[in-house]
């Protein structure tokens, strides 16, 4: 028999009122079984890779920052964070050539933050290669390979967020091939997707059925299912949305103990007793990253104390520790951004 067929005798039947109400139950019990794999898919595991454990570090010195950083808090901070410890290591020279507000109001110039590379690379060329994470970033930043003092201004203009979002994309893949089950496309929602259909059209017939009929009562049961199988058609679609982009979420038990070895260093940088600028040095990098203030505090306290400034440090004007800290801030503000790409 045909849909049409089937119409037609519906409409011509005595008998509506008993198809819209059966409609109607019928329709219930799809939300109620669309509802019961919604639970059912909500509480397994995401399909993903195989193995669930990898030979990846699971200490984050080891590890690297953006792997730290997409295990715990995002993306968004980890480039300020390697910046910095490219300079604490000797790498980078961060150029101050901001100027004062004369207004007294703290406020430096933004416009004048600068890059400077001290590091040789025929020296290291043994020793690092281009595939280097530091080196990668180094070249994204300046657009290639620098010359021993080559000075670029630090900007996030269109070309320097193209090669970044480069190199994060690379970054990314890595760190969930290492640390995250792969996030492949399932069907998660799918069953819940296709039992709701049939109950929002099995409730819209007793709707359409019962008004002919004049039945109340079957035609608010309709309703009730049509409206209930729009809200769970719609849980179901969330369920099968791609993961946020910024961090990772479907970790193997290997991006477990990452996360919980970060989360004890985040700790253990909050509570550091830094006594010297070079103890400061160590941490820095990771108090950028965990967005942390006191390391960064601690520094402009012993700059004004000890007069010690970071060699990495460069200034025409004089270094107190509220210029340092406040460069610090704005080489973060301005190279903080979001540029991991979503798993699928």
């Amino acid at each position: 028999m045909s849909a049409a067929m089937l119409f037609d005798w519906a409409a011509q039947s005595e008998s509506r009122a008993t198809v819209a109400l059966v409609c109607a139950v019928a329709g219930g019990l799809c939300v109620v079984l669309a509802i019961g794999f919604l639970i059912a898919d909500h509480i397994s595991e995401r399909p993903g890779s195989i193995s669930m454990t990898s030979d990846a570090p699971t200490v984050p010195e080891h590890a690297g920052l953006q792997a730290t950083a997409l295990v715990t808090v995002g993306a968004e901070r980890w480039v300020p964070a390697a910046i910095l410890q490219l300079s604490c290591t000797g790498r980078l020279a961060v150029i101050d050539r901001r100027t004062v507000d004369l207004g007294q109001t703290g406020v430096w110039d933004r416009s004048v933050l600068w890059l400077e590379y001290t590091e040789d690379p025929g020296a290291i060329a043994l020793l690092r290669s281009a595939g280097e994470p530091g080196q990668r970033l180094i070249r994204a930043l300046y657009g290639g390979t620098p010359r021993l003092g080559e000075q670029v201004e630090l900007m996030l203009t269109d070309a320097v967020a193209a090669r970044l979002g480069d190199l994060s994309i690379a970054g990314y893949e890595q760190s969930r091939a290492a640390y995250a089950f792969e996030p492949l496309r399932d069907m998660r929602g799918g069953r819940a997707s296709v039992v709701t259909f049939l109950a929002g059209a099995a409730g819209l017939a007793a709707v359409v059925l019962a008004l002919v009929e004049r039945d109340g009562v079957v035609a608010g049961i309709g309703l009730g299912v049509l409206a209930t199988s729009v809200v769970t058609y719609a849980a179901a679609s969330i369920m099968r949305m791609p993961l946020p982009g910024d961090a990772l979420e479907t970790l193997n038990e290997t991006g477990e103990y990452l996360r919980a070895n970060a989360e004890w260093r985040r700790a253990e940088v909050a509570g550091a007793e830094c006594a010297s600028v070079s103890e400061v040095e160590q941490v820095l990098p990771w108090a950028v990253l965990f967005d942390l203030g006191r390391p960064v505090e601690r520094l402009g306290e012993l700059i004004d104390v000890t007069g010690i400034v970071p060699t990495w440090y460069r200034s025409d004007a004089p270094a107190t520790g509220r210029r340092v800290v406040s460069c610090i801030d704005d080489l973060v503000a301005r190279m903080r951004t979001p540029l991991a790409p979503r798993p699928y």
